[in-house]
């Protein structure tokens, strides 16, 4: 292997064998200096460019396959520079030689690399293993790099030999499943004849008998997996669920599949923003017959959700998430609120007061919302789901408001735009006609958060409403 000497400079993948150390996200993901100033060099990342039309798509609620680009693109920098930052961060030979071994099947197959890369779990681990290298000097993670490098090979053909961490009993292989072995550590084998783990005297071959596969389903151009193995599926904060039975599988397919014909028959901008961003479906607990979700800003692509209901409940949990997905790509190309000051502000969604950065994500999630559900009114046909549907869009229709509202003056200038074309949009839905019943009902349901959350009213602000 001819792998990075210790302390030299570690070359982004597919760049040129020089390059500078890594730099603050922060500066590496910053929009794009105005034309004439250097860009390039090697090992240096292309800039990540919105235009003002792409961008106030965005601010809008939309944004299409241009915007969402671009915020994919980002994306894979950032996870470029993560891995990076985690190399010359370790300092070890062994971590320098599978970087080496990395960079070498992304100059043969960029698009392969790439797309295991993009898996959400790869982005979980890289930021817990940067953090804990960084801020304790632990360095125990590192071991699942081999599994990103074994990955990579296996969908080569190419031939790999590491050794891969045991986590909860499972070896995983990012983007392809896991395996039940024994010990503390698994080896890891590709060749021409596949791939196998071995720990703890057993061996299983990749999708051979004992192998904890990825169940996939086709949705138009895009592929959706269902990930209930992977160790790093999601950032901690939620209760991920065991492995699926069969039936529950199905279950879990059927009704995305009926959630993704709905948008597309009646939402069909959400549903294209649905299937560009949205790749892993992760399975988390949840109460019976109610429906939460989850998304993270370190596993972009990926949407936690508990067992599907019903076809617009589940409709309406992808668009919400995609609404969270897409600000969490947004902040890291922009700076769009200021640091933390302590201030906490009412949200109509939430029983617990927001700083500013909470408050922009709640509003843009339910400008979201509230778009779905101004559509479906006129989609249902059952009497009593087109009266929830028009209580639905009013009351966040006019709490997303209320929120971005509050938020003027109180953001960044890139995110003081985002919010104007949120309040441009809102208020220019103010004017639908809506049957005076499910009005009333909205505002009752309203002022009854209100209301209940005013013990916690002494120490945030409340906004008036629209």
């Amino acid at each position: 292997m001819n792998a990075a000497r210790p302390g030299s400079p570690v070359p982004l993948l597919g760049a040129g064998t020089g390059g500078s150390t890594v730099p603050a996200l922060s500066e590496a993901l910053r929009p794009a200096p105005p034309p004439g100033r250097a860009q390039g060099g090697a090992g240096v990342l292309p800039a990540h460019r919105l235009t003002v039309a792409a961008f106030d798509a965005l601010a809008r609620g939309g944004g299409g396959v241009e915007a969402l680009g671009v915020l994919a693109r980002a994306q894979r920098s950032k996870r470029m520079l993560l891995l990076r930052a985690i190399v010359e961060e370790a300092g070890d030979g062994t971590t320098r030689d599978l970087y080496a071994e990395l960079a070498r099947a992304h100059r043969r197959s960029p698009g392969v690399v790439d797309d295991v890369l993009a898996y959400p779990a790869v982005g979980v681990w890289a930021w817990r293993t940067l953090s804990a290298l960084t801020t304790r000097g632990e360095s125990a993670a590192l071991a699942r790099l081999a599994g990103l490098v074994a990955a990579c090979a296996a969908r080569l053909g190419e031939r790999f030999t590491g050794e891969v961490p045991v986590r909860s009993g499972l070896a995983a292989l990012p983007s392809l499943g896991a395996a039940h072995v024994g010990g503390r550590h698994a080896a890891v084998r590709v060749g021409p004849y596949g791939t196998r783990l071995v720990g703890g005297h057993r061996t299983v071959r990749v999708n051979g008998e004992g192998w904890l596969g990825l169940s996939r389903r086709r949705a138009g151009a895009a592929t959706l997996v269902l990930d209930d193995v992977d160790p790093d599926r999601f950032p901690p904060g939620v209760r991920l669920r065991p492995r699926l039975a069969a039936r529950e599988t199905g279950h879990w397919w059927k009704t995305i599949a009926e959630a993704v014909e709905l948008l597309r028959r009646h939402h069909p901008g959400s549903a294209e923003e649905c299937l560009a961003v949205t790749g892993v479906l992760t399975p988390v607990a949840g109460p019976a017959g109610i429906q939460v979700s989850a998304s993270s800003r370190h596993a972009f692509g990926s949407i936690a959700l508990s067992v599907p209901v019903d076809a617009p409940g589940t409709a309406v949990t992808l668009v919400h998430e995609v609404q969270h997905s897409k600000l969490n790509a947004l902040m890291d190309l922009f700076e769009l609120a200021p640091p933390d000051t302590g201030e906490r502000f009412y949200a109509p969604w939430r029983s617990d007061p927001r700083p500013v950065d909470g408050l922009l994500h709640g509003a843009y999630a339910h400008l979201g919302i509230a778009r779905f559900w101004r559509v479906q009114r006129h989609v249902e046909r059952n009497a009593a789901a087109r009266v929830h549907a028009h209580v639905e869009y009013v009351r966040w229709r006019d709490g997303a408001l209320a929120v971005s509202r509050l938020l003027a003056g109180r953001l960044l200038p890139p995110g003081e735009r985002l919010a104007a074309g949120m309040r441009e949009v809102l208020e220019s839905w103010l004017d639908d006609p809506v049957p005076p019943e499910a009005a009333r009902t909205a505002a009752g349901l309203a002022r009854d958060h209100r209301e209940r959350w005013k013990p916690r009213r002494a120490r945030a602000a409340d906004p008036p409403l629209p």
